[in-house]
């Protein structure tokens, strides 16, 4: 569900950045106001980490579309709305900095879809009387409304674009790739909230680097077939949506040009300093978890000691 360079118009570019800085903001507000302890911190930068590992796997759920985990929901249900989407944020900017997973100019759109977007699905769930198939069901709106809002965004200043079929199609695909985001939602929270409340203190920050790393590990096997935006792009005639030639970030507008020449710089300079491609993946998890920690140590007014933090969850153990 990246989006990329040139996928949006200028206008859109703006109404996203803009839609994406208010949430964010919104959500910084409250993380101020609230009571944010040290396990919530280390719970926070843990899980942010595993998720953006997993979200590198990609599953083959249809004969023509694989997918992969997104974790909003899962982070949400988990750390709070306002923290989950702070988390995911940072989620995103590691990705469109280090990898070129989403584009600079589509990063508000991204922010929105993935990391907005399944906050107030649960925000709004966390309100009603819940059941055993309340997290399912936050997983799976939250990917279908994604899907949603992500052709209306590519229609807006393109309505020459044949953005009816393409908002079909991801309709369709991802009313079943979401049943996976659904299910994973629900099976990692079960076993979250046994591991949690299983202990005295959050002592798991050895698993949850085990299980990162497991992930990097099975990387090699990840899905070469194309997601489900991509699959749909490419059945709606939309494939050059998916890349980021020079023509199609020019012809986007002044905006796109200024903000992919950004993101050209920096993925430039980091791949000078990662040395090799198959360090890349590793590197992005460890500044995603830097990242997060030092965001959060911010956010709550903590000083950003990670050592300290790390060897108090009892990892040094």
């Amino acid at each position: 569900m990246h989006l990329l360079n040139g996928a949006l118009s200028p206008e859109c570019v703006a109404l996203t950045w803009a839609g994406a800085a208010t949430g964010v903001t919104l959500a910084v507000r409250h993380i101020h106001r609230s009571e944010v302890d040290r396990s919530q911190l280390i719970q926070a930068v843990q899980l942010t980490g595993v998720v953006f590992a997993a979200q590198m796997i990609n599953i083959p759920l249809l004969p023509h579309a694989s997918t992969h985990l997104v974790g909003g929901a899962l982070l949400a249900w988990r750390l709070g709305p306002c923290l989950a989407a702070v988390c995911m944020t940072s989620v995103l900017i590691v990705q469109a900095a280090l990898l070129g997973d989403g584009g600079f100019a589509a990063f508000g759109a991204n922010v929105i879809n993935m990391a907005l977007i399944p906050a107030m699905v649960v925000a709004q769930l966390q309100r009603i009387q819940q059941t055993a198939w309340t997290p399912f069901l936050s997983g799976w709106l939250a990917v279908i409304l994604a899907a949603l809002a992500l052709p209306l965004q590519i229609a807006d200043g393109n309505t020459a674009l044949p953005v009816v079929p393409f908002g079909m199609e991801m309709l369709s695909s991802y009313a079943v790739l979401g049943l996976f985001e659904g299910f994973v939602t629900a099976v990692a929270l079960a076993v979250l909230s046994s591991v949690y409340f299983s202990q005295s203190r959050p002592r798991t920050i050895g698993l949850s680097m085990s299980v990162a790393v497991a992930l990097l590990v099975v990387l090699p096997f990840s899905s070469s077939i194309p997601d489900g935006y991509e699959a749909a792009a490419e059945v709606s005639g939309l494939s050059h949506l998916l890349t980021t030639s020079s023509e199609e970030i020019t012809s986007a507008g002044d905006i796109n040009v200024w903000l992919h020449g950004i993101q050209v710089q920096v993925s430039g300079i980091i791949s000078k300093l990662s040395g090799t491609s198959s360090a890349l993946p590793l590197i992005s998890f460890l500044a995603c978890s830097v990242l997060t920690a030092f965001v959060l140590s911010i956010l709550t007014r903590r000083p950003p000691d990670l050592a300290r933090r790390l060897h108090h969850s009892g990892y040094a153990h």
